[in-house]
């Protein structure tokens, strides 16, 4: 099956559990792609071994709960990882790659700054999916990858809970103490370990924000 049909029946799954409709089901998911239910039914089991999702007769389609806890031990070796990704950039990272990086930083900060909390989420996991794509590591990338998917599908859970499956009222933004834009500078300056510092900081901080909402 190509990636990308894999991509949009995972992006419809996490748009229809937003939703307030119930139960979901493979049909539903088909008929907003205008396919059949085999390529659908075939992603709904990947996403149901990895752990993600749960398929329950009459509930049909749920995520499957997962614990504060988990979130932060994922937060750990996701610090670790991405630190390792960032140590490999300032050895190999092209210029052109590094100017995107810097971009991402730039937009991260403006979008902030203006209060758009959804392009802020957005620009975020843009800009740290580029840095490990930038490592050239492909296992690195494979792993960080299925790490990421677990993380949003667990904000998604906490914010389906919160909310009834209503938006919830966006938070007041708190700047973090270490902004892309430092770690994309030491990267420029080639600090193999600054920026590991840097980015098992700046996730760590990540990490202490969550255990203090929870």
């Amino acid at each position: 099956m190509p990636k990308n049909l894999q991509k949009e029946i995972q992006n419809i799954l996490f748009e229809l559990l937003r939703g307030p409709i119930r139960p979901i089901t493979e049909e539903m998911i088909g008929k907003r792609l205008g396919i059949s239910r085999t390529p659908v039914r075939q992603v709904l089991k990947k996403l149901e071994i990895e752990g993600l999702i749960e398929q329950k007769r009459k509930k049909g389609i749920c995520l499957r709960s997962m614990s504060v806890e988990e979130l932060l031990q994922l937060y750990d070796v996701r610090a670790v990882l991405e630190g390792f990704a960032g140590k490999l950039i300032c050895k190999i990272g092209e210029k052109d790659d590094i100017e995107e990086l810097n971009n991402l930083a730039i937009k991260f900060t403006r979008a902030f700054e203006k209060g758009q909390m959804d392009s802020v989420d957005q620009l975020d996991l843009q800009f740290h999916r580029k840095i490990v794509q930038m490592s050239g590591n492909i296992h690195l990338l494979k792993i960080m990858k299925d790490l990421s998917i677990i993380e949003r599908v667990f904000m998604l859970e906490k914010e389906i809970k919160s909310s009834g499956g209503e938006t919830p009222v966006p938070t007041v933004p708190v700047k973090e103490p270490i902004p892309h834009e430092l770690i994309v500078e030491t990267i420029k300056r080639g600090d193999c370990d600054e920026c590991e510092k840097l980015l098992r900081l700046h996730i760590q901080y990540s990490k202490q924000k969550t255990m203090e909402t929870n």
